[in-house]
C-alpha cells in the first residue's frame, strides 16, 4: 500500500469536470474490543510501519503550512478480522471545503444539534430544557 496521499486537484476537492476527487484511504492500527470488570474498551495495536505513515501524514501537512496535527478515526470492522480485530484506525484526511467523504469526520456524522436559535415559532421555556 502507498502510504502517500495523493493531492486533490483544486482547492475545493473537485477536479476540472466539477466531480470530487478521491483521496487514499491510509490506515494505521487496528483494534479489539475487550470486556473488562468497568465495561468494555478497545485495545489498539498500532505498529511500527504505521506510526511513520502518520508521521508522514503529519510531516506533509507541516509542510504545507497546515499545523501538523494528525486526526485519526476508530471504525468498526464489518466482520471480526481472523486474529480477533474488531476495530480498525484510519487516518482523518477530510479538510473544510473537502467534499470528498473518504476522510469522513465527526462534523460529517455528529446528528445536528437543536438550540433556540434553529427553533422558529416555538418560544423556548426552562420547562424545555433537559437539565
Amino acid at each position: 500500500m502507498n502510504d502517500q496521499v495523493s493531492d486533490n486537484n483544486g482547492a475545493n476537492g473537485s477536479n476540472n469536470t466539477g466531480a470530487p476527487v478521491q483521496t487514499e484511504r491510509i490506515f494505521c492500527g487496528n483494534g479489539k474490543e475487550i470486556q473488562t470488570s468497568i465495561g468494555s474498551l478497545i485495545k489498539i495495536g498500532i505498529s511500527p510501519d504505521d506510526l511513520q505513515k502518520i508521521n508522514n501524514y503529519a510531516a506533509q501537512k507541516a509542510q504545507n503550512g497546515e499545523n501538523g496535527w494528525v486526526n485519526l478515526a476508530l471504525k468498526k470492522r464489518r466482520e471480526v478480522s481472523p486474529s480477533g480485530s474488531t476495530h480498525f484506525l484510519e487516518i482523518d484526511t477530510w479538510k473544510p471545503g473537502d467534499r470528498s467523504n473518504n476522510g469522513q469526520s465527526a462534523q460529517n456524522t455528529a446528528p445536528a444539534q437543536n438550540n433556540a436559535a434553529d427553533v422558529k415559532g416555538e418560544e423556548v421555556t426552562a420547562d424545555d430544557l433537559p437539565f
